[in-house]
């Protein structure tokens, strides 16, 4: 899959869509609309244009074994971010990648309400 590939397929997830929330223009994301969480960010360096996904730890092992361009991005506590070079994306399986879409997606989805507490003072 491409760039463009990826950003289709993200996109047809309830509710996802596509956004520069940045003031660098390089920088789109496709985050949920429920809350505005992201789950799919891509990016430009230097040493050129990458996509990023989140993941959990007991799949961060998984996907580097898959490929040797699948590399740790950051960690947010639990939830890792997994970096992959678009250059390198049309030689991992679309099934995997997808598979990494599917977890980013639900991840970052939103949850459920819980009911709201409502105190009265009298």
């Amino acid at each position: 899959m491409n760039r463009e590939e990826i950003i289709s397929y993200c996109l047809t997830y309830k509710n996802a869509y596509q956004n520069i929330p940045f003031r660098d223009h390089s920088q789109l994301v496709i985050s949920h609309r429920g809350n505005r969480k992201v789950f799919a960010w891509f990016f430009e360096e230097t040493e050129g244009a990458y996509v990023r996904f989140r993941c959990k730890r007991e799949s961060l092992s998984c996907y580097e074994a898959v490929s040797g361009y699948i590399r740790k991005g950051f960690q947010h506590e639990d939830i890792y971010w997994i970096e992959i070079p678009l250059k390198h994306c049309p030689e991992i399986s679309e099934d995997i990648l997808r598979q990494m879409i599917e977890e980013s997606y639900q991840i970052s989805k939103p949850g459920k309400r819980g009911k709201s507490i409502r105190w009265y003072f009298t």
